[in-house]
């Protein structure tokens, strides 16, 4: 298999999450492609991240075990923030229907975190949100989607 290099995709667009990781590897997605940034609040990381926030992953399983313990068996059922995994899931959704929409036929590439770029896939693709934490997304990793008016097919780059 040969190996992909952004130079080589013609991009139309990038849409980024406004935090500054996002932000960052959007940069250098536009260094290499020529595409232009735009940035969409809605790809932001996940509300959970700001109930967690300011405590490290050990202290989140030692101090809110039963919420972990739920975020990890069962994201779909949590209950204990305002943004709930569906919507979450729908918020990227749209995001993405959209920046495909404004680019039909072309190429945009999507910048965002890890559990929200999942729950989009999984929502896109049709498959149950409770696959959450069985979707790999490695930090940096691309993910490619093809997106039509029925749903998204994941492809193998």
């Amino acid at each position: 298999m040969a190996s992909l290099k952004l130079a080589d995709i013609a991009l139309d667009a990038i849409y980024s999450s406004p935090l500054e990781r996002a932000v960052s590897t959007a940069e250098a997605i536009s260094d290499a492609t020529g595409a232009p940034i735009s940035i969409d609040h809605r790809l932001i990381e996940w509300r959970l991240g700001d109930h967690w926030g300011g405590i490290t992953w050990e202290s989140v399983r030692v101090e809110k075990r039963q919420e972990f313990e739920t975020y990890m068996r069962a994201p779909d059922q949590i209950d204990f923030i305002a943004e709930d995994l569906g919507a979450l899931a729908e918020r990227m959704a749209e995001a993405i229907a959209e920046a495909v929409s404004a680019h039909a036929g072309g190429e945009v590439a999507v910048v965002s975190h890890s559990d929200p770029i999942k729950a989009a896939v999984l929502r896109m693709t049709g498959r149950d949100l409770s696959e959450l934490h069985q979707l790999s997304v490695p930090t940096g990793g691309v993910l490619s989607l093809e997106v039509g008016s029925g749903g998204a097919t994941q492809v193998e780059l």
